[in-house]
């Protein structure tokens, strides 16, 4: 019995390479991971957000203390205020810069800041 033809072709050279399945192998699962990032991020922002105002003031929570590099990546998107344990105040948020925001893999969760603050 003959092998059908499509079988019977080569694979092509470069994907016989064990470098370039290695290759494939890490772009996919980096392509996967910034998937899952983006699949992740609007859960993690809390739905008491007002969406009717442009700029918002929030509280995102980390699941460790922040560093001064969490505080620095915050800082591009609003005025960082303050920490307090695991969470960073920043105030001035543009709405369409929460889910940027969520998704850090190191962010947990991002609530409203409450009004007496």
């Amino acid at each position: 019995m003959a092998a059908p033809a499509d079988a019977a072709r080569p694979r092509p050279r470069w994907l016989r390479s064990g470098r370039a399945r290695l290759l494939l192998g890490v772009l996919a699962l980096y392509l996967l991971w910034q998937a899952w990032l983006s699949i992740a991020a609007p859960s993690k922002v809390s739905p008491e957000i007002e969406r009717g105002k442009p700029r918002v003031n929030v509280m995102v929570s980390l699941p460790f203390e922040p560093e001064r590099f969490h505080v620095l990546m915050f800082q591009k998107y609003g005025r960082v205020s303050g920490t307090a344990g695991n969470t960073v105040e920043v105030r001035g948020v543009p709405q369409e810069q929460l889910h940027a925001m969520a998704r850090h893999y190191w962010v947990s969760r991002i609530d409203p800041l409450p009004p007496d603050q």
